[in-house]
């Protein structure tokens, strides 16, 4: 509706209407937080319960997982190309972001293992004989997906495995604060974001991508969690 009401302004400034119909109309107001945050054992549950039986929760899996690593937005997700990865140095290079600047963030080995495993055992089957570079598809056409391919792909990996739909956009709003929680500098919240102001008010600090990938690797739950995973294992393990 605001861009509706910008393109009027624009017809009555070049004298094309006499008078913009919507100049008196008031916009409804909404609430910031369309996406609320999810608790630690609410995100805990999704990892320990989502299984990867199925070839869509696999594909689901892997956008949740590197959505989470990396608080990705949803066009992020599903404009990323196979060549915007680095496997070897755990990174992401995001391409024409929401401020129209690209960047370059880390991605956890976790992320990046059910990446792999997407890649090597669903996108080919979903490909169909396509052969453009991006990397989550649809499961019908092969075509790249969009934001609400993005958006049922969650959906439906939870869904099947009997978890509660969440909105991806609340996987990165989730990420951000259990990564401000755990004490991580907000500047470098703000750098993995791709923010280009703290706060709204404070100047952009930019700050090197060693530096918040250092950062990440202690502070990130999601490496935090995996970290427990294993130590309860080995304690299980010795018991035995």
């Amino acid at each position: 509706m605001s861009r509706l009401k910008k393109y009027f302004v624009y017809l009555e400034k070049n004298n094309h209407i006499f008078v913009s119909p919507l100049i008196d109309y008031e916009f409804p107001k909404y609430t910031k937080n369309h996406y609320p945050t999810l608790n630690e054992q609410e995100i805990k549950s999704i990892f320990e319960k989502i299984s990867a039986d199925h070839p869509l929760c696999l594909k689901g899996r892997a956008i949740i997982e590197l959505a989470y690593s990396s608080a990705l937005r949803p066009r992020e997700l599903y404009n990323l190309k196979l060549t915007d990865i680095d496997f070897k140095k755990g990174l992401l290079f995001i391409e024409q972001s929401k401020n129209r600047k690209d960047r370059i963030v880390p991605v956890g080995n976790v992320a990046l293992n059910w990446v792999e495993k997407y890649i090597r055992e669903v996108r080919p089957k979903y490909l169909k004989n396509k052969t453009h570079g991006y990397l989550f598809i649809s499961h019908k056409t092969g075509e790249p997906l969009t934001r609400w391919g993005i958006r049922y792909a969650v959906r439906e990996s939870l869904r099947i495995n009997g978890l509660k739909p969440v909105k991806p956009y609340s996987l990165r709003s989730t990420a951000a604060t259990a990564l401000l929680l755990n004490g991580m500098n907000i500047a470098y919240i703000s750098t993995l974001l791709g923010q280009s102001d703290i706060l709204t008010t404070q100047t952009y600090l930019r700050v090197k991508v060693r530096k918040l990938q250092q950062e990440l690797t202690f502070k990130h739950p999601r490496v935090i969690m995996e970290k427990q995973y294993h130590s309860k294992k080995e304690v299980e393990e010795n018991e035995v």
